[in-house]
């Protein structure tokens, strides 16, 4: 039979669990991301979001960038969050900097830390990189 075996159109929508790795993580943090980006959230609320994100992912930083939906979660905390907030995604990094880099997704939270960051946190990325040119641009 040919309409079986297949992925169904809108398999994700069925409310079953979800079978990706760390996918249940994901799903918690994309509802609160879908509030902490929009502009007419409160700084307050946001910042609570933030730590609620922080929170699912806590240990799985890396991991979590290197899927595209939480790539683009993070990256917006990293651009919205505060100082201390921005600090906590950082270090979640863990010298990690050069791994993400080559990361499909996860290259453009480094490009949020560059572009957005404080001159402490582009140097810390800047540091882990230095280097490793030939791996990075192939």
């Amino acid at each position: 039979g040919g309409t079986g075996g297949g992925r169904a159109a809108g398999a994700g929508a069925s409310g079953a669990k979800s079978t990706r790795r760390h996918g249940e993580a994901v799903e918690v943090a994309l509802h609160a991301w879908e509030k902490l980006r929009q502009e007419k959230t409160p700084v307050e609320e946001r910042s609570r979001l933030i730590d609620e994100v922080m929170a699912t992912f806590e240990g799985k930083f890396v991991e979590i960038l290197q899927k595209h939906d939480g790539a683009r979660v993070l990256q917006s905390c990293y651009r919205l969050g505060s100082e201390a907030q921005r600090d906590a995604l950082l270090q979640g990094l863990a010298g990690s900097a050069a791994a993400v880099a080559l990361s499909h997704y996860g290259h453009f939270f480094l490009l949020a830390v560059l572009r957005h960051g404080p001159p402490a946190h582009r140097h810390t990325v800047l540091t882990q990189l230095t280097g490793r040119v030939r791996e990075l641009v192939v």
